[in-house]
């Protein structure tokens, strides 16, 4: 006994909680208030559990659509609840009352009284399974609190000899349970309020997981339609009016209508929704929902079935002034799949454009396979991103698609370096795109940086930069100010618009985004290719401006770090290019000027899984 009370006090369920040590001086409203704040970090702790969640109810539909069950088992509390939500299955989903199976330690008249010991025998648990004639397509969840139930424990041992799925809930971390089991859905919710008292936070955690266990495996083997429960069972008057209102909201029908359905459909509100929908008999509509495996939206046509779920995987995104280039890849980060997206500035009036960009994404991966709650973690690198608001906003369109696993977001900055330097690699990136930016770090992986303060403060040389000063030449010539110059014609033609007029409404469009501007510096080196010179005193002052930013991040570096640039002008634009090599040699003549040719969404997937581990 001394030795179970020492392993007692390292579970966090054990542990005293500091918010309740006044809990006999509080009121009732200092109680509750209390109790409903620790229960916020219950619906934390479900979240962090999603991904395994998710897979029990993989396994859970499978199991279901072959003919097995979902077995709970439990002592106390757990084998309780275990028990309430398996009574639930018949009537609300038209289930056997063998398909969902709660077994509690100590048998049926354990649920209102406790039965001494019964908890802490494991042959027992595994005799329980034996005498449901246990198969290998069954599920076997444990529930277990502590996560340490030997009762729980036996039964595990034992399901997993005979090859079934099994799955432990527990609530504190690391637990006994989950080593014994394949998936461990270990909620942690902190200490209870009632130190020890697992019925609170600890029994709120495992219903909600049953709830989402037992609901989701329902809808995934055809029990609902939208998000009616349409096999609900008529056992009442409320039920039974119930399914009528089920049909008239489905259909759009009259009572009337609704109730001759049923009757023709024998009381099966699934069949009697596919009668009306298809217009055709009940032998008709049970034919085809049984082709379509149940599922009224496939026997309509209007739902698709689901791509075969894929495995565990991480997601990598290098998000772009004008595309979204994005990585899957494995545990081992061997990539999987390639997808592109939209553009993707979360600054700014295209912010709503991320949305957009991001659920399109999403849908690309879900299509193949590849579901929110299997993603062991997102990655994205995006200008922009030390702004706190922009960074809450980007999380919660990733938790409001599925996404509970780790998030990491960072600059379009740290992402090039991570694809394009080796750890403890001294070097830099000169980057002009629409903006511009020079990042660098030493050795140990200190970072230094210049620029990349935005068009308004900074970003001199960029893209943005360079059509500015270039429209500015273009005003100054057309009004006598400045040398005549062949960009008025060449942004002309770029913009297919026949005069000046016409290109000053293009520019002061409120719908113009930074980037559209930025894509007329290719027609500013055209012309400097060509010998203007006021392009060429337009790029020659951009050139000056980018050395200077690489001069400065250089500066700070060990000698011979190397220099790499990126980004569209200095991709695109040789004219540039070449003269900021000029500069650079001129200063740094052991440094070699290259493109960074590692993809930043590769960069993006190097620092997600680094985080993850």
């Amino acid at each position: 006994m001394a030795e179970n009370r020492i392993d007692l006090k390292k579970l966090t369920t054990e542990q005293r909680n500091e918010n309740t040590m006044g809990l006999d001086r509080m009121s009732p409203l200092e109680i509750v208030t209390v109790m409903n704040r620790e229960d916020e970090n219950v619906v934390r702790g479900v979240r962090q559990a999603l991904p395994e969640i998710s897979r029990v109810i993989e396994w859970t539909v499978d199991a279901l659509n072959r003919g097995g069950r979902l077995i709970y088992m439990g002592a106390g509390t757990s084998g309780r609840l275990g028990v309430l939500d398996a009574v639930e299955c018949p009537h609300t989903f038209g289930v056997s009352p063998d398909t969902v199976v709660g077994l509690i330690a100590g048998g049926e008249k354990a649920f209102v009284k406790a039965v001494e010991g019964a908890e802490d025998d494991p042959e027992l648990g595994r005799q329980d399974l034996i005498g449901l004639g246990l198969r290998s397509v069954d599920v076997v969840v444990g529930l277990a609190a502590s996560g340490r139930t030997p009762y729980v424990i036996g039964g595990l041992d034992y399901a997993r000899s005979v090859g079934c799925h099994t799955a432990a809930v527990a609530c504190n971390k690391d637990s006994e349970v989950g080593r014994h089991a394949e998936a461990a859905i270990e909620v942690v919710s902190g200490p209870e309020v009632l130190t020890g008292s697992t019925r609170l936070k600890s029994g709120t955690a495992q219903k909600m997981v049953l709830n989402m266990i037992s609901t989701a495996s329902m809808v995934g083997c055809g029990k609902a339609y939208e998000n009616l429960m349409v096999d609900v069972q008529q056992t009442n008057r409320k039920l039974v009016t119930r399914a009528e209102n089920m049909v008239m909201t489905a259909v759009g029908c009259s009572r009337e209508e609704a109730q001759a359905a049923l009757k023709e459909a024998g009381g099966s509100a699934k069949t009697a929704i596919t009668m009306l929908l298809l217009h055709c008999s009940a032998q008709s509509a049970r034919e085809k929902l049984a082709a379509a495996g149940g599922k009224i939206g496939v026997a309509l046509g209007k739902e698709k079935p689901r791509a075969q779920v894929k495995g565990s995987y991480f997601m990598a995104m290098d998000g772009g002034g004008t595309a979204t280039i994005v990585y899957l890849a494995d545990r081992d980060g061997k990539i999987l799949e390639r997808l592109t997206g939209g553009p993707m500035n979360p600054n700014g009036p295209a912010a709503a454009q991320v949305r957009h960009t991001l659920e399109d994404v999403f849908e690309q991966a879900a299509a193949l396979g590849y579901v929110p709650e299997r993603c062991l973690g997102a990655g994205l690198g995006v200008a922009g991103i030390s702004n706190p608001s922009i960074r809450g906003f980007l999380e919660g369109i990733f938790r409001g698609a599925g996404f509970a696993c780790p998030l990491g977001f960072w600059g379009d900055d740290d992402t090039a370096l991570a694809a394009n330097l080796e750890p403890g690699q001294a070097g830099a990136i000169l980057i002009s795109g629409t903006g511009s930016i020079c990042v660098g770090r030493d050795g140990t992986g200190a970072k230094t940086r210049s620029g990349g303060f935005g068009s308004i403060m900074d970003d001199g040389g960029s893209g943005y930069a360079i059509a500015r000063d270039a429209l500015a030449a273009i005003v100054r010539a057309e009004d006598g100010r400045g040398p005549k110059t062949a960009l008025r014609e060449a942004f002309l033609e770029e913009l297919h618009v026949p005069d000046m007029g016409q290109m000053i409404r293009w520019l002061y469009d409120s719908r113009r985004t930074k980037g559209e501007i930025a894509a007329l510096a290719a027609a500013a080196a055209r012309t400097a290719e060509a010998g203007d010179l006021a392009a060429e005193m337009v790029l020659e002052q951009a050139a000056r401006q980018l050395a200077e930013l690489a001069d400065v991040v250089l500066s700070r570096l060990p000698e011979g770090a190397s220099l790499l640039y990126s980004g569209s002008v200095l991709k695109k634009n040789p004219w540039v290019r070449r003269r900021v090599s000029q500069l650079l040699k001129a200063r740094f003549p052991a440094d070699s000027f290259r493109e960074a040719s590692g993809e930043a969404a590769l960069g993006a997937l190097r620092l997600i899984m680094a985080q993850v581990g």
